[in-house]
């Protein structure tokens, strides 16, 4: 889990967020190492709740770090396409492209658009 949005970029082995990343990690990796899920995995459903109440409640428990710093440029690459998107925007057009071996890669900051 990073702490911050920050943060990001080292997961693609970076030391300086205005340089590209030495490698890529899958959508799915990104998505996860965004949410701190302790409190989720503490969670014990309530007995009077229905098992789908128990989820909802369960989810809103995991803190999840926003992305909002357009000065960060990433390529999410798909089976059939590519696409460029900013920092603010990486997790929407991730989702949207709903491809389960979509990968990331960090294009530095000073890329630009």
């Amino acid at each position: 889990m990073i702490k911050s949005e920050d943060e990001l970029f080292r997961l693609f082995g970076g030391d300086d967020p205005t340089k590209p990343g030495s490698s890529e990690r899958t959508f799915t990796t990104i998505q996860l190492e965004l949410e701190d899920r302790k409190a989720f995995d503490r969670y014990r459903g309530d007995p009077e709740k229905s098992p789908q109440q128990n989820i909802v409640a369960a989810r809103k428990l995991i803190k999840k770090v926003n992305l909002t710093d357009p000065s960060r440029h990433y390529l999410l690459v798909g089976g059939k396409r590519e696409v460029r998107v900013d920092q603010s925007r990486l997790l929407t057009v991730g989702r949207a492209m709903s491809e389960p071996a979509l990968s990331v890669r960090y294009l530095g900051s000073a890329s630009p658009m």
